[in-house]
């Protein structure tokens, strides 16, 4: 993994889909290492909240790859959800938003 000072540069992939809306291709998280980062933003935020099985299942299995599950804490409030997969993702702000960005080489969208 490529460094910039004494920080590991990895890739950002930010999902802005519902898990419910079909709208959301597979590939999107394939070419994911250990230390790459999912950030559910938007609508995204509601896979914290509910998805279909089989999404479930993928989303399990990257956690167990070392991927890390963010989620965009403002957006589960403004919708008015709550996150119910605790173990799985992990809750941020928009200043932690904003250093992730800064420090990812990569960022698809």
């Amino acid at each position: 993994m490529k460094m910039r000072g004494d920080m590991k540069m990895k890739k950002l992939v930010l999902v802005k889909e519902s898990p419910f809306s079909g709208a959301l291709p597979s590939f999107v998280w394939k070419n994911l290492n250990r230390g790459d980062t999912i950030l559910f933003i938007q609508d995204g935020v509601i896979f914290g909240h509910a998805m279909p099985d089989n999404l479930y299942e993928e989303i399990k299995e990257l956690r167990e790859k070392g991927i890390e599950l963010l989620i965009l804490e403002p957006d589960l409030k403004l919708r008015g959800i709550h996150l119910s997969f605790p173990d799985m993702f992990k809750t941020i702000d928009y200043e932690e938003f904003a250093k992730l960005v800064e420090e990812s080489e990569k960022i698809a969208a």
